[in-house]
């Protein structure tokens, strides 16, 4: 398994001469590149700099969690990081 680092898609390929098997995108290519690919039995998870996405090794998506900047109740202010 591959993946597109600066696009947020993920690629695999099978057999010698390595044909695409799978490609699909698991992150907005705004949010920037994947950091970190994790394999387990239940499929892919992926994570970027604000989300964190959970694929079956074919491609369909089983969940995302993305960070959303909200607001300073008191303020009203987008918090500074």
């Amino acid at each position: 398994m591959e993946a597109d680092w600066d696009e947020g898609r993920v690629l695999s390929f099978f057999g010698p001469d390595l044909q695409k098997y799978t490609s699909f995108k698991a992150h907005s290519s705004t949010e920037g590149a994947i950091r970190q690919l994790l394999f387990n039995d239940r499929g892919v998870i992926s994570i970027a700099a604000k989300s964190v996405h959970m694929s079956l090794r074919r491609g369909l998506a089983q969940w995302n969690i993305a960070y959303v900047p909200r607001p300073d109740r008191v303020s009203g202010r987008l918090p500074t990081e």
